[in-house]
């Protein structure tokens, strides 16, 4: 395991690195956080591309990144035509970097500083790292300790291993990020896209610089509880084919107890008018909605392994800093223009 505290050795000047940041309701502290990003980039590299996705904000944040674009160099700005969840806008940003290696991060508790960090760690032959925070890392809370648990299991059910703990600050190599982004649900499978890409992985720990009253690193259960949902059934068909397998257990379950019912009508003189015959209508009506809610889920499943492409996005324009080093094509490869 690695930590925010490794030596602060030179990095190498030649390595292009693009910095996503999603952006929602920002203005209060998206200059201060863009300047000093934007000053180690230029002190550690030559190229360099900082791109913001306006992810539906209400302020004044479009503003305030339009006024960077006219004093720093390569800001790139996208803004989304409505307000997505902040996977998609992630999304945005990640089909449209360019560099050797894409990091990700959240500007309402990541430090600009983590950069570094995450190249320094890529550089050591790892095609994905992501960065935990302290508090995340040890588990300690409930809440991610229920996190943790849900992981290991989740991993289990899919015969994968999943990282011990979700992070907003990620890296990506070239060659990693481009697997990744030809998933069709890549939005949702993002947070655990190491697992699944077979690439070398590395975690490291760093303490977070929450912004206040913006939102980073605030925990929510109703939201978690909706991603836990949609992660289960993003990453395999299989609770598809487990609810398939028990709509066809109640089902059977369903005849046998017509069967007693049955016998026992004709064992028991004494039965209640009309008893044997509603239950022998409930429980084949409760036959055939299983019946039918196991063949729906196969049809589900079918549909899921084969559904086609359609945009996750609309962003409606797209604004470059007065001054660019580096041309907009620079590090695209033939397979990305292609599959444009």
């Amino acid at each position: 395991m690695s930590t925010s505290k490794a030596p602060n050795t030179r990095l190498p000047r030649e390595v292009f690195p693009s910095v996503v940041l999603p952006l929602l309701d920002a203005e209060d502290f998206i200059e201060a956080y863009v300047e000093r990003l934007v000053d180690i980039l230029r002190t550690d590299f030559e190229f360099y591309e900082v791109i913001l996705v306006n992810n539906g904000c209400t302020d004044r944040t479009q503003a305030k990144v339009a006024a960077l674009q006219t004093r720093l160099p390569n800001l790139a700005l996208f803004n989304l035509a409505n307000r997505y969840s902040m996977a998609i806008a992630t999304i945005a940003g990640l089909d449209h970097a360019i560099g050797d290696y894409v990091i990700v991060l959240d500007p309402r508790q990541d430090p600009p500083g983590l950069v570094r960090e995450l190249i320094r760690v890529a550089l050591d032959e790892k095609d994905i790292v992501y960065a935990v925070t302290r508090e995340r890392a040890a588990a300690r809370t409930p809440y991610y300790k229920m996190e943790e648990r849900f992981l290991k299991a989740l991993g289990r059910l899919n015969h994968i291993r999943l990282p011990p703990a979700l992070s907003s600050a990620r890296l990506f190599s070239r060659r990693a990020l481009n697997f990744i982004l030809k998933a069709v649900d890549r939005h949702r499978i993002l947070s655990v896209a190491p697992a699944l890409s077979g690439y070398s992985i590395e975690k490291i720990v760093y303490d977070p610089e929450p912004v206040p009253n913006s939102g980073g690193g605030g925990l929510n259960w109703m939201y978690s509880g909706y991603r836990a949902v949609e992660l289960t059934l993003s990453l395999s068909p299989k609770p598809l084919r487990l609810v398939s397998i028990v709509s066809v257990g109640i089902s059977l379950l369903t005849v046998i107890y017509s069967i007693y019912v049955v016998l026992y009508w004709l064992t028991h003189p004494t039965v209640a008018a009309g008893w044997a015959s509603l239950s022998l209508q409930i429980s084949i009506l409760f036959f055939f909605l299983s019946l039918v809610l196991a063949v729906m889920s196969e049809y589900m499943q079918q549909i899921l392994e084969n559904i086609g492409r359609r945009p996750l996005y609309f962003y409606t324009t797209q604004s470059n800093s007065s001054v660019m080093s580096y041309a907009p094509e620079l590090n695209v490869t033939e397979e990305r223009e292609q599959a444009a």
